[in-house]
């Protein structure tokens, strides 16, 4: 039995192909070039799925909404605030997600399924976002019994949820209000400081760790933790009740915060005040949900997943202070990581198959020959070597000071690189951090993470044991911040990627090689691209190499060096 599931009209379009087994699963945007392309993801179909299975051998189709519901969701809210929530009407409200992409799963995926396959349909099967969500941490984990907490902007029904998973079964224990949603706040908090909704997040967790905590009282008067685990949001702050991302906050969160930062405008000390008091209420809040959860029903092993779940400083904090024996997180806990958990949903809960172990590598995704790489190279400029140790050759050029693009084996799942999509570099070398945010267009203050041998992770970081996914900020240790610059984040944390001795990919060799010439059992690992998604093909890869400037590019079996200057005809030192 084979479950096929994907997602489309909204965002994170992507699919996976699940059998009990390992799974194969690819986001479209990786496809289309689009960041969080909504698009039915056809290529994605194409390129990875069709290859792997005949359309007749699909059992049946999962898809991670319940639109209907979803529809009588929004129709609810949408009626019980008139007239004030006509504005909801307009799709810009909410850009990505609204009554229109429902309406389009209702009356576009079947027809738009039967093209791409090519056959008659086997049976749709529409799971509950927040079930899919869960379904995806805790099939994919190694965990026999746990607690799940998703946490997203909002889900059918809810915007928060806990389940208990047990076995090959999930049962949902809460429900928060629809509207109380850590994830909306996040994403217009990120939009009030000139930043886009969706994509830019992770810039607004990064800003928080240039402010003071100044604004933090004022800030968690916006969501009041109550007893058990639970909270609410005082709405007198907030209007994306009513208007949802073109308004979506009232007078009195300006008089109390100041006014929005326009996009592009000098950034100043009360944007990142208002960036951390953001963060530390994010982070308070859920730890206090889970600190309930675990009261209530005495379970030490714990999920996360959902678009919050993306929030490595909240899942920092709960390793260290949540007092769980085991953290889990999939390495794509956001609306494509639901695909997988829809298809993971209706074939353990629906078709009975049986759980075949934990998912343990993220890489998913399509492969590439190294007959088509050096199709690739043939057609370039570049001048191409086969060194007999690539992961070595890689290794001696970090030890350099190169920046290095790697491109091996499967594409990863999920919005990290972890080493078959990646930009390596030396941490112990600081000017690099503004030289990879330069090489590919990000602002100064960016972090980036680094991958660490699993054995040696505690030299160098606290409050953190495995991490497989770069899922957990760890606290970098005071007498390793000098060792790793170019690795630790103003607020001396670092978002670490644990390498396993048995399954840290092929990026395990390059820092086992560098920890031989180095001492230092890290390098830093970001994603291989340059003002686009994570490079898929060999074709993006050297596209990247060229647009990024990066120093070499590792593809495949291949080391890719730009010719010299005597080669390119140029003169002049």
């Amino acid at each position: 039995m084979a479950v096929l599931a994907l997602n489309a009209y909204a965002h994170n379009a992507a699919v996976a192909l699940y059998d009990g087994r390992r799974p194969l699963a690819a986001e479209q945007e990786r496809f289309d070039g689009v960041k969080k392309s909504g698009a039915f993801p056809h290529e994605a179909l194409r390129q990875l799925v069709l290859p792997a299975i005949s359309p007749a051998d699909v059992t049946c189709i999962a898809y991670p909404w319940k639109p209907s519901r979803f529809t009588a969701t929004y129709l609810k809210l949408f009626c019980n605030d008139l007239p004030r929530s006509l504005e909801l009407i307009d799709p810009r409200c909410s850009p990505r997600l609204n009554i229109l992409s429902g309406l389009k799963v209702l009356f576009r995926l079947r027809s738009q399924l039967r093209r791409a396959l090519g056959t008659r349909l086997p049976p749709v099967h529409f799971v509950e976002h927040h079930l899919a969500h869960a379904a995806n941490a805790f099939y994919s984990s190694s965990f026999e019994r746990a607690l799940i907490v998703v946490a997203d902007a909002f889900g059918d029904i809810c915007s928060l949820s806990v389940f208990v998973g047990e076995g090959g079964q999930l049962r949902k224990v809460h429900e928060n209000r629809f509207l109380d949603s850590l994830g909306m706040l996040y994403a217009c908090v990120t939009q009030y400081l000139g930043y886009r909704t969706l994509l830019d997040e992770g810039k607004v967790m990064a800003l928080a760790g240039f402010g003071d905590d100044s604004l933090e009282p004022a800030f968690r008067r916006i969501v009041r933790l109550l007893p058990g685990g639970e909270y609410v949001f005082d709405f007198s702050y907030l209007n994306f009740n009513r208007s949802g991302e073109r308004r979506p906050f009232t007078e009195k969160f300006e008089r109390t915060f100041g006014p929005p930062r326009r996009p592009g405008e000098p950034l100043s000390p009360a944007h990142y005040n208002v960036a951390r008091a953001l963060q530390r209420t994010t982070e308070e809040t859920i730890l206090h949900v889970v600190r309930g959860a675990r009261a209530r029903y005495k379970i030490d092993w714990l999920c996360v997943a959902g678009g919050v779940a993306l929030n490595c400083l909240a899942n920092g904090r709960i390793v260290r202070e949540a007092g769980f024996r085991s953290l889990f997180v999939p390495p794509a806990p956001d609306d494509s990581g639901a695909v997988l958990g829809a298809a993971q949903a209706v074939a353990h809960m629906t078709l009975a198959m049986p759980r075949n172990g934990p998912l343990e590598a993220a890489d998913l995704g399509p492969e590439y020959t190294a007959a088509r790489m050096r199709a690739t190279l043939t057609r370039s400029a570049y001048t191409v070597s086969e060194p007999p140790d690539v992961a070595e050759a890689a290794a001696e050029l970090i030890d350099a000071g190169h920046v290095v693009g790697w491109f091996q084996g499967r594409m990863e799942f999920g919005p990290r690189a972890l080493g078959y999509r990646s930009i390596l570099a030396d941490p112990r070398r600081a000017e690099l951090q503004g030289r990879l945010n330069a090489l590919k267009g990000r602002e100064h203050f960016r972090p980036f993470g680094p991958a660490v041998l699993r054995e040696r992770c505690a030299e160098l970081f606290e409050g953190v044991d495995a991490s497989p996914y770069m899922s957990i900020a760890a606290l970098v240790r005071p007498v390793a911040r000098t060792r790793i610059p170019a690795a630790v984040h103003v607020d001396g944390t670092a978002r670490v990627q644990t390498l396993e001795a048995d399954r840290g990919g092929p990026l395990r060799a390059v820092v086992e090689a560098f920890h031989r010439r180095t001492g230092v059992p890290c390098v830093v690992n970001t994603s291989l691209n340059c003002h686009s998604p994570i490079a898929a093909t060999p074709e993006d890869a050297l596209a990247c190499f060229e647009r990024a400037g990066l120093d070499e590019l590792v593809l495949g079996p291949y080391l890719v060096r730009r010719p010299s200057r005597k080669q390119r005809g140029g003169h002049g030192s």
